[in-house]
């Protein structure tokens, strides 16, 4: 019954469409993060970015995806495996993790800072 729930559930599919596309990315170049923006960021649509980053967060809620700093300074998300996912769940440690905001010219100076033509998150 769960499981059905899951597949009728709008925003459960689109977490699960978020997720595959994170993970088919990862596979496909052979590396264990990508930068923050440049997965969630769309190059043409704002208001796709927007909630891009609001099913991120999501994800980074349910510890399925985690957030670092990277050696450019940058925010990075990784794939978090499930014996690292038990240890964040049982953890005391405060979760300070929270959307990252950004408005609409933050939005297109990135996408031409960064280059991003592609969006990686698409549609399944």
């Amino acid at each position: 019954e769960k499981e059905l729930q899951r597949r009728t559930d709008p925003l459960a599919r689109q977490l699960d469409n978020v997720m595959h596309c994170l993970k088919s990315y990862l596979k496909q170049r052979n590396t264990k993060s990508i930068n923050y923006f440049e997965f969630c960021f769309h190059p043409t649509d704002f208001s796709r970015s927007v909630a891009n980053a609001f099913y991120t967060s999501f994800l980074l809620k349910e510890n399925k995806v985690g957030l670092h700093i990277g050696d450019d300074n940058m925010p990075r998300l990784s794939l978090i495996g499930n014996a690292e996912r038990k240890a964040l769940e049982n953890s005391t440690e405060q979760d300070n993790r929270g959307v990252i905001s950004f408005s609409y010219s933050d939005w297109q100076e990135t996408v031409k800072l960064l280059n991003i033509r592609e969006p990686v998150i698409i549609d399944h």
